[in-house]
């Protein structure tokens, strides 16, 4: 059934929520070539982040378009830069993940233009590493912060979907990202981003090229988007 939502939709969930069992039924719903790829992945934790992007992609778009899971499923693919893209489709979508986290942001692409998506757990890190992040401006203003670690990570946040949404990822220099607007959100490079708050403890950046005008997050449970799959 069609649901009314805003210009972007971030639909988040738990990893914890793919028991074991789950985790060998939606692997063998997925499209072939998925599955295998995911399966390649060593650590539990890592395939349970990749599996459940592609399950809150589903539930997603089956809130906006009435879309059956497993169409959806199989028009996922990358571009030649690893962007996530649903093919002939005029939705846009981003993937990330970060410990127990897992999102998904769709957008009107007629709307949003390409749109990106990143979290990160907030943890310890070293502002010195990151000289070939953060401008010089940046790593000042990240040093004289309350929590440096958390302001780090922040910011890193933002360059990270900025990137996504340009197609290059890090391979593009991420000092050209532009870091110092306010803590809510900001443009810089042709894209706009907002921060949302997700979970004590993570900082998420959504992205999109062009702005928009609200943005609606949905958290769905297992017996939520269980149905979608037969299951």
């Amino acid at each position: 059934m069609k649901e009314h939502f805003a210009d972007l939709l971030l639909v988040a969930a738990d990893i914890g929520q793919l028991a074991g069992e789950d985790e060998g039924f939606f692997l063998d719903y997925l499209p072939r070539g998925q599955a295998d790829a995911i399966r390649r992945n060593r650590r539990g934790e890592d395939r349970r982040r990749r599996l459940l992007v592609r399950i809150l992609l589903a539930f997603g778009l089956h809130l906006l378009t009435g879309n059956d899971a497993r169409s959806t499923l199989a028009s996922l693919a990358r571009e030649g830069d690893g962007r996530p893209v649903l093919r002939d489709s005029p939705w846009q979508i981003g993937f990330s993940h970060a410990a127990k986290w897992a999102v998904c942001v769709i957008g009107d692409g007629g709307v949003t233009g390409c749109v990106g998506v990143d979290i990160e757990e907030i943890r310890p890190v070293p502002v010195d590493d990151f000289h070939l992040v953060f401008a010089a401006a940046e790593r000042k203003a990240i040093a004289a912060a309350a929590d440096p670690s958390a302001e780090l990570i922040r910011r890193w946040t933002i360059k990270e979907a900025v990137l996504k949404v340009r197609g290059k990822g890090f391979l593009e220099d991420p000092r050209q990202v532009n870091t110092d607007s306010p803590l809510d959100g900001g443009a810089d490079l042709g894209c706009h981003w907002q921060q949302v708050p997700v979970d004590e403890g993570y900082l998420l950046t959504v992205a999109a090229r062009w702005r928009w005008q609200n943005l609606r997050m949905v958290r769905p449970l297992k017996e939520e988007w269980r149905p979608l799959f037969g299951a």
